[in-house]
This record gives C-alpha cells, structure tokens and sequence, in this order.
C-alpha cells in the first residue's frame, strides 16, 4: 500500500520508545489475495447426494454416484452470477468416495456407472472455473470410511500422495481445506493424523495455496457452521498446544481471534444455502433466501471473515432452481445496496490537534491508500456531504497489509449542529459493514478510540441500502433528545435511577439465591447416596426421592451443581459436581429413551463450558450419536420410548429440549447429520403437535409402517385435549433454542406465536406461576406448577435476544417477576429445608397421581439457568 506521509506528521509526537508491543504476523501475499475474494462457494457432491445421508459410510457402492445431467459449467456460470469469486469442491468427503479417478483408491467415479467410469468431476469443475475466471479450490477430507488402509501409519502415506496427485493435476488452488473429523474406518480404527508432515508437504508442493482448518496454518474456522463470526474478531490466533478436530480452540476463541496472538489467520465462516450440506429434495422448501444470504454477508464478510457458501447439486448435477434463484436475488442485493457510494462524492476532512486539513486517502475509493495518524486519539475523520442526505450503511477498511491495530471506535452521525446517532464499533480489519435505522445526515465523523498500535484507515464507504436488510444493533447511543427513548429500550424502564437501581436489586437477588443454593445443595449433596441422584421431595411425606443414574433427571442434579459454581467460584461445589459426573458417565451410551440431552447435556454440556476438560466434551459428543440411533426417517422425528402398551412409536413435545446437544454436536464436529435431525424433528412437532391456538399436545403416537399419525393427546395433562403447562413451557424453549442455533425465521415466529399463547392466557395468574394445566378444572384452587415457570422465565429471556424492544420488555419483565416470586417465601424452601432442594410445589404427573406439589431437581435446574441468564443480559447490556 502507499503510505501517505503529509504534513499532518509534522506535528505528530514521536511514538513512545518504551512502549511493550506484542510482535504479531503480517499477512502473506496469498492471505492478502485471499482476503480480497470475500466470498465463494462450497461444493458438496457425491453418493450421500443419492442417498439422503450427510456423513455416508463407506460401503455404499460406487454405482450409487450417477448423476443424469452434470454440467459443472453451469455450476460456475451460476456461481459467478452470484458474486461469488470462487468455488471449492468437496474432493472426497468422509465416506472416501473421490470425484476423480485417483490411484490411490479403489472407491471413485471410476468405478461408478457414470460416463462408464471414464467421468472426472474434479477435471471438469477445474476447467469449468478457468473458463469463467473463478478460482477452484478442494476438500480432501482426512477421514475415510472406505479405504483399508484408514487406521495405520500407511495411510497417511496414502493422505499425502492423494493431495500431491490433486495438486499436480489439477492445481493450482487457491484453498486447500482440511478438517479433524475422526472417526473409526472399515476396519474399527481411527487413524493418527500426521498433520505435520500434510502440512510441510503442502507447503512444498503449493506454496501459493492457503490451507484452511481448525487452527490454519493460514485460514481458520469460527467455530460455527452458521456463516457468523464474532462482532469482534481479530485475524491473529494462537495455535501452540492445540491441535485439529477435538483438540482445537474454544469455540468463541474461534469465533473472536487472540487480539495478541501471534499468527494471522483470519477466519472462514462456512454455511450451507440448505439446512444440510448434501442436497436432499425434502429441503428445497428450506433454501435459504436472498435476505438471509445478505444477512449473512453482513455478518462474516461485514465483520472481516470470509464467505463460503455450500451450494449443493442435485441429483441430476445442476443447482436447482430454487438455490438458483435465491443465488441470483443475493447478488441482486448485493449490487443493488453497495453501487452507490457517497463517500466519493463527500468533502474529506482529518481533524488533527484542532487543526483541519482537506485529506481524503481514508475514503477516495482506492483501498491501496490510507490514512495513518500517530496519536489517533486526538484525530477525527470527517466526511461532509454538504446538503442532507439518508444512510443507514457505513464501512470501514484497515490496511491490513500493515496488520490489524483498531480495537474500538464510533461512528457520529450529524445533521447541522446536531448528533443525531452514535454507533459503537470494536474490530475493523479488512472490512467492517455497519448498518442502522436510516438517518438524515449532513456529515459523519468516525473516532478510533483505542488501538494496538498506529491505526491505517484505508476506505470509508456510505451507502443507503434497502430497509429490511439492515442489521439490528444491540447497542446504539444517541444525542440527548434519544436518550430516554434508547433508555426504554436497552433498560426497560422511564429513567436512569429507576433503571439502576433496579438492576441493583435483581443483582442482590441472584447473588442471595446462588449463595443459596450453594448451601442448600451442599446438603442435598450429604442426603443423596455418592451412588445415586436426588429425584424430589415431599413436604406432606418428608420423605427424599433418589434415582440411579439412567432416569430421565439424573443429569439435573450436576448441572445446577455447575451453574452456583460458575456463579460462587465455591470449589466445594465444583468437587460434588465432578463426583456426579463420574458416576454419570456411563449414561452417554442410554438407548432406552430420548433423554440424553436432560441426562447428558445438562450435566457434562454445562461441566464442559465452564471447565473446558475435553473428556467432558467427549461425553456429550459419544452421547450425540446414540440419541440419534432413536431417529425414525419415516415420521422424521426422535422416538421417545419404545413400543408397548397403547403406544406405538410415540414422541413427546419433552423432545425438543434434547436437540440443544444435536445441534451443539453438529457445531463442534462440524457435522450436520446432528443438526439435520434436529431440524427434521423440529418441522414434525411444529406440524403435527400444535394446534390452532398455539398450544401444544403432550404426545403424538405414529404408525411407523405408514409414517402417520395414529393418535394425539395430552396424557400428563387434565383432559386428551387440554395445555398441559410444562408442555408449553417446553415448547417455548425447544422452538426458540433451535431458532438460536439455526436462525431460522420459522422457528421465531412459532416461538413467538406460544408466548403469546401463554402470556395472554387468561388463567396465567397475576404471579406468572403456571397452574399445572392452563384447563385444569378447578382453577383457581388446584395446583401450581414452579417447574413449568422456571422454564418459563429462561425461555424467555433466551427470546428476549431476538425480538423487537415492546417484545423484550415485555418477555424480560415476565421473567423477572417469575423470579422474584419463585425467591419469595410461597415457593423458595426455607434455609435447610426440603432435604437441600431449592423450590417447592412442582407437579409431575397428576394423571397418574405422580410427584404432586413436590421439590423437583428441573425446578431447580431451570431457575438457577434463569438466574444466570438474566445476570448475563444485565452485564451485556452494560
């Protein structure tokens, strides 16, 4: 880049020779040729394309690979439509078939049915991308599920000359892609992955190639297969002492960056245009549109990732038409919302030291300037449009070439003599998209307020894109005729004092109640065998319920020991909650039921999050793939139980809890199989478990021959049709979870639709504590039901995050009274009390005349999980 040394450094101070900079990389050329492309698509094709799977086996038959009409051009044709700048091939995926002939396997197109095994699609995407002026790149997935050598050292001889035989016949790439997906091959083993010497031998081979995977060397994933990287993210990792696959960074470090870590490698923000990653025709009602593509643009690419996009073929071999047109109305977005920019023609001004000078290498439209100050923070960029004019869209470029200094800043928006917006901003890097409600402006002034080092601002751009496409903030400070507006959105209430000092006594409140339950559980703890898990008790009985590890709740117990861990920091908790663990274990291989995610999820999901110990992680991850064994194509759902008695294969609205840990899976592995079911089993309880009103059924039984419905009923409720109110209160959580991990815009509004239901209920008592059947008879004098309000109130405040401000404020101050009143003498057990639990008067089963107004270790999860997440929102909105 050219370095613009003006006048302005005439009176710059010297930089202070004292001060203790870390030495952090400097992209390569290749990174910086990398980084330029910004978005490119991802190609998975293969059998799985033909046999519905995501994650083949290996001992599918090569002829199952027969596309009808492959044409790779018009996958590049349509790529290049689509602004993509690149396409990268899925070469060969986990179940080891390879889309050229290669010598190295005897599992290929060679010998598939298709073109007589004279077919190469590797070669024909190669020269369908040259032709078009995109770049190719492959996916050479270590794993392999067919090939006898998979588990001995010889196979990364066999690794190694299947990469150097892509790369010398049909490099060169632009990006190699790696991932550490590990699993048994055809013989039982799993293999010892020699990265080093892939890595080395890559760098022999192709030089100019960037290589991606969990830790680079040169590209890093973000810890999510849902195209997001971190509002902060910093393009430098720290990689000593992790490895690929099981053994790499925490997710949000991956997500965020090392702000001094010492390697630059930016991340990749990979998703797919479908639900999964191979095509499967049920989904073609699920490709995401265009607005979702932009939105996600905004929020990898406008955040300083990259894009990759996985667009797959059908069946045929084409891209079908409704990926297609979705593809080509991103684009349209895209030319549309950045053809304009303003900047250009706005009058440039840096005030440096109360003194203005006309610069305008910070925004002339050539990235290969910038703009440098030495003390920066005494340094405002200005740019003037000289009659009002409406934005909503800012971006920002660092010269990165030079690294990546910005820590934070703001945007001011002007018009005349009046502030009329401020938007906080962290990261820049590359690229940094900003967008907000359109204002009226008359200039706009951008301020770094902190940075590593000295800042290279190369380009601003403003733009004013389309309404609807603009990104909501969580945080945006306005001039002081907004204030008490913003107030009423970001805190919920008419004024600051009010707001403090609210906010002061829910603190004092969940302190008070985590300080609790340290003690009460301690004592639970004392009164529940090493051997077993406390299950409930009964005031009327004085009498402690205990089960062994393979009931439903067993995980409830540890997982709460965990939340008044990570809220006290009391070690003696900790060691109980570790003690639970050990003895629950096993349960990661339970087949008898759905209730792994309560069992195993709850317990090892929340130990491995706040300990980060990795046997943890496996737990959840071995307890992954037995749940989904219970997985039914034909009804497209998890089967709760098995068969017997007046059931056939039933499936129960308690389900929806469990999917939390697929999906958590699917992220981890980056394996959509999990979330794939997850997502099946979400489509069929919203269409066969809700009815008109938005309540829920309890259990929906199938005839799985058929793949219908056989029966519908509420069986723990007070009558087949009535809403039973934990059910509800399942639901709510269940839907607006999966919406938090798919961000599906479906799964919101059915989220939405049954909060609804419950808070315009008109027997919800003024408390907000359930009564156990919203159509319970005798009403008002029957039984409450706390278990259904603790979960509740953390539903709730998970919904909060994704709703509109009415919307929040309403579901934020339901949840807090729910927790007020569950603190209150009428449900909180006395200090000693009920054996060590923390709640009373729940109810299990009244139908079957089962754990009546008694303490239940899910009352208690779900409460301390309320209180955690209402403490985490009070800090963020700080």
């Amino acid at each position: 880049m050219r370095k613009c040394l003006t006048s302005i450094l005439m009176f710059a101070c010297v930089l202070q020779m004292n001060a203790q900079k870390a030495k952090q990389a400097l992209p390569t050329a290749q990174q910086l040729a990398w980084h330029d492309l910004e978005y490119y698509w991802f190609i998975h094709f293969g059998p799985n394309t033909f046999t519905d799977k995501e994650w083949g086996h290996g001992d599918e038959p090569a002829d199952a690979f027969n596309p009808t009409e492959l044409d790779c051009r018009q996958w590049a044709r349509l790529a290049k439509k689509s602004g993509a700048k690149g396409i990268i091939l899925t070469a060969k995926h986990h179940d080891g078939f390879c889309l050229w002939p290669s010598q190295f396997s005897k599992h290929t197109v060679r010998e598939s049915q298709w073109k007589e095994g004279k077919g190469d699609v590797v070669k024909d995407l190669m020269e369908a991308c040259k032709d078009e002026g995109l770049k190719f790149g492959v996916y050479l997935s270590p794993w392999d599920r067919n090939h006898e050598k998979y588990g001995t050292p010889e196979y990364n001889d066999v690794y190694v000359a299947s990469m150097k035989e892509l790369v010398q016949q049909y490099g060169p790439f632009f990006e190699f892609w790696w991932d550490g997906a590990n699993g048994e091959g055809p013989n039982g083993k799993k293999q010892d992955y020699d990265f080093r010497r892939f890595e080395n031998t890559m760098r022999e081979i192709a030089p100019n190639t960037v290589v991606f995977s969990d830790i680079g060397p040169d590209v890093r994933w973000v810890g999510n297969e849902n195209g997001i990287v971190g509002k902060t993210n910093w393009n430098y990792l720290d990689t000593a002492g992790f490895k690929r696959g099981l053994g790499a960074p925490p997710t949000d470090t991956l997500n965020q960056g090392n702000i001094w870590g010492k390697n630059w490698i930016p991340g990749e923000c990979d998703v797919s245009i479908r639900p999964g990653w191979f095509y499967h025709a049920e989904e073609d009602d699920k490709v995401k549109t265009a607005a979702q593509l932009f939105d996600l643009y905004l929020k990898s690419v406008g955040r300083g990732a990259n894009f990759l996009l996985n667009v797959p073929p059908d069946r045929r071999g084409l891209i079908h038409e409704v990926d297609s047109a979705s593809l080509v109305g991103f684009a349209e977005l895209l030319k549309k919302s950045f053809a304009n920019n303003l900047a250009l023609k706005a009058r440039k001004e840096l005030h440096y030291k109360m003194v203005v000078y006309n610069r305008d290498f910070f925004a002339d439209g050539n990235p290969e300037t910038s703009e440098s100050v030495n003390e920066y923070n005494r340094a405002t960029y200005w740019l003037k449009f000289g009659q009002e004019t409406a934005i909503n869209c800012v971006t920002l470029s660092e010269a990165i070439a030079k690294g990546q200094h910005i820590i934070k800043g703001k945007i001011v928006l002007v018009n005349g003599t009046k502030t009329v917006r401020e938007i906080d901003f962290t990261t820049v890097g590359r690229r940094r998209i900003l967008t907000f409600p359109t204002e009226k402006v008359s200039a706009i002034r951008i301020i770094i307020q902190d940075a590593k080092d000295i800042p290279s601002l190369a380009e601003v751009a403003v733009y004013k894109i389309p309404e609807n496409l603009i990104e909501k903030m969580r945080s945006v400070r306005r001039s002081f005729n907004l204030i008490l507006v913003a107030l009423l959105l970001n805190c919920f209430c008419i004024d600051t004092a009010f707001a403090q000092v609210q906010d002061a006594k829910m603190e004092k409140l969940i302190k008070e109640n985590m300080q609790f339950a340290a003690r009460q559980y301690k004592l639970l703890a004392k009164n529940t065998p090493a051997d077993l898990m406390p299950r409930n008790f009964s005031e009327k009985d004085k009498k402690l319920v205990t089960s062994n590890t393979s009931w439903w709740t067993s995980g409830f117990f540890p997982g709460s020991l965990w939340y008044i861990y990570e809220f006290t920091g009391d070690t003696a908790i900790r060691a109980e909650a570790e003690r639970r663990l050990a003895i629950l274990e096993k349960e990661k291989y339970h087949t008898k039921d759905h209730d792994l995610g309560f069992m195993i999820f709850c317990s090892f999901g929340n130990a491995y999050r706040i300990a980060e110990n990795e046997s943890y992680k496996e737990t959840v991850l071995t307890a992954s793939e037995t749940l989904i064994k219970r997985y039914r194509p034909a009804i497209r759902a998890i089967q709760s139980w098995d068969s017997g008695g007046r059931f056939t294969t039933p499936v129960i609205i308690d389900n929806m809890m469990n999917l939390e840990m697929l999906c958590w899976a699917a992220d981890e592995l980056r394996e959509p199989k999990y979330k794939v079911i997850a997502i099946a089993h979400t489509e069929t309880t919203k269409r066969d478990f809700y009815r008109a009103d938005n309540s829920a059924f309890h259990v929906v039984d199938y005839d799985l021959s058929k793949g219908v419905v056989r029966e519908k009923m509420t069986a723990q409720g007070a009558a087949p049709e009535s809403a039973w109110a934990r059910g509800q209160s399942w639901g709510l959580y269940g839907f607006t979870m999966m919406y938090r991990c798919t961000k599906e815009p479906a799964y919101l509004e059915h989220a939405r639709k049954i909060a609804r239901f419950i808070l315009d209920h008109p027997r919800l008592p003024k408390d907000k504590i359930p009564y156990w059947d919203y159509d319970a008879k005798d009403i008002p004098k029957t039984y409450r039901d706390v278990s259904a309000a603790a979960i509740l109130a953390s539903a709730l405040l998970d919904l909060a995050k994704y709703v509109d401000a009415t919307e929040r404020n309403e579901y934020i101050n339901t949840a807090r009274t729910i927790l007020i009143n569950l603190s209150g003498k009428t449900y909180r057990s006395k200090e000693g009390g009920n054996a060590g639990f923390l709640l009373r008067h729940s109810v299990g089963a009244i139908p079957y005349n089962s754990e009546v107004d008694v303490s239940l270790t899910y009352a208690d999860y779900y409460f301390l999980e309320a209180l955690m997440r209402y403490h985490n929102w009070m800090n963020d909105e700080k």
